[in-house]
């Protein structure tokens, strides 16, 4: 298992200073979270680029811009964040992209499936295209869009139909509504990817709930992706640090 970290703990459209720091906290691996971009500014990426070639950074997974469509007239705007998100990954070199539903929850069911299928055709033929891997991942509650337990997990990958398709499974997401092992069990045949982090996107610390119990699993289950740090803004980078240290511990106590 590969450590990195998100850039979603950083603000948003700071991101080349930024990206300078990250290995003076110790890292060599990265999830370039969409946040850090304006809208509209693709060129940005070539500059991103640069930066983590200069500084020896590797781009894992990124994390896709998402947009959580309440009516058929946003759908365009789903599907172009999408696209424009699958195109930094290919720049960047990540072989995977963590994707959210987008499909708001407060649609019907009928109309969820509808949205649901044509969004994710047009974005899944375009990574392909790339050969970059898609991972839904599991969300928090309440969420915006639908995609938070495995009944709706299951219901968009149902309505997908994509047996390629990958998980990622958010550790913070899963503890806030109590589902973190059933999740784990249920899709660890699709698990790409792993979002780290206590309640809140907060620091992993030592006494973090059931984490030990977590790594455990990962590791009984031969899981060998990112475990990938997605802290909240306002951390700091001691914490930052203290939640890589806290993981490294951890797993080398397994």
């Amino acid at each position: 298992m590969k450590i990195s970290l998100s850039t979603g703990v950083f603000s948003e459209y700071s991101i080349l200073p930024k990206l300078k720091q990250i290995k003076k906290l110790g890292f060599e691996n990265i999830e370039f979270n969409m946040k850090n971009v304006q809208l509209g500014d693709e060129l940005a990426v070539y500059k991103i680029k640069k930066t983590l070639k200069t500084q020896k950074i590797n781009c894992l997974t990124l994390h896709s811009a998402t947009f959580p469509v309440t009516d058929r007239i946003e759908i365009p705007k789903a599907i172009y964040f999408g696209k424009v998100s699958v195109h930094f990954a290919n720049i960047l070199s990540a072989s995977i992209m963590v994707i959210h539903s987008n499909i708001s929850r407060k649609l019907p069911k009928s109309k969820q499936k509808q949205f649901l299928t044509i969004i994710h055709k047009e974005i899944h033929s375009y990574a392909k295209s790339f050969n970059i891997k898609l991972a839904l991942e599991n969300l928090s509650d309440p969420s915006k869009s639908i995609g938070n337990n495995y009944a709706e997990i299951n219901q968009i990958l149902n309505a997908i139909d994509d047996p390629n398709l990958g998980f990622t499974l958010d550790f913070c997401h899963g503890q806030t509504i109590g589902n973190t092992m059933e999740l784990v069990e249920r899709f660890k045949k699709r698990l790409l990817n792993v979002h780290i982090s206590n309640k809140n996107h907060s620091p992993i610390n030592s006494k973090t709930s059931n984490f030990k119990e977590f790594l455990r699993k990962l590791k009984d289950i031969d899981y060998n992706g990112p475990l990938t740090i997605e802290l909240n803004p306002t951390c700091k980078n001691h914490q930052i640090t203290q939640t890589k240290s806290t993981i490294q511990n951890t797993l080398s106590n397994l």
